[in-house]
């Protein structure tokens, strides 16, 4: 019997979650699969390398460190299995300092998980930042390895292996 699709995606966000607190990569890898696209009011991302993962999340962590998050809260709204190997689902972020919210609005993020090689992995994240272009920005810049800006839609070629 396959668990809940809620607890896989609580899994996940508390993982990837403490992954981003602590600045390692490897554990946030582990939640995520190649490639990877990312999506928001500024644009199409897609990561294909983990190099180029590297440099993405890195680049994330630094920007929250530049504007004082020290934690982030999400909270799954809604999850389902779109097939045996396919999550989809919907979670609300918002950005904490030092245990008060940030001055900025909670924004919703649409994500797509697939079971690949035995690990539940995102493979796609659409992100609905309605307050900061410069958040926008910062998740769908291009790093000068193996990303690929504006991509073609994901969801016809689905994910990889995985990293």
């Amino acid at each position: 019997m396959r668990p809940p699709a809620e607890i896989i995606v609580e899994d996940l966000l508390e993982r990837t979650g403490l992954a981003i607190a602590d600045r390692c990569f490897e554990r946030f890898a582990e939640c995520v699969c190649l490639p990877f696209v990312v999506e928001t009011f500024e644009g199409r991302l897609r990561i294909e390398t983990e190099a180029s993962m590297r440099d993405w999340f890195n680049r994330n962590v630094d920007f929250y460190d530049i504007i004082g998050v020290t934690d982030m809260q999400r909270f799954c709204i809604s999850a389902s299995y779109r097939s045996d190997t396919m999550i989809v689902s919907a979670y609300e972020s918002r950005l904490v300092q030092h245990g008060h919210r940030l001055e900025r609005e909670p924004y919703m993020v649409y994500t797509e998980i697939r079971l690949v090689a035995g690990r539940w992995g995102v493979w796609f994240a659409q992100y609905a930042i309605a307050d900061s272009d410069v958040h926008n920005r910062v998740l769908v810049q291009a790093s000068a390895r193996g990303a690929l800006r504006d991509a073609p839609h994901p969801h016809d070629a689905g994910p990889g292996t995985g990293i």
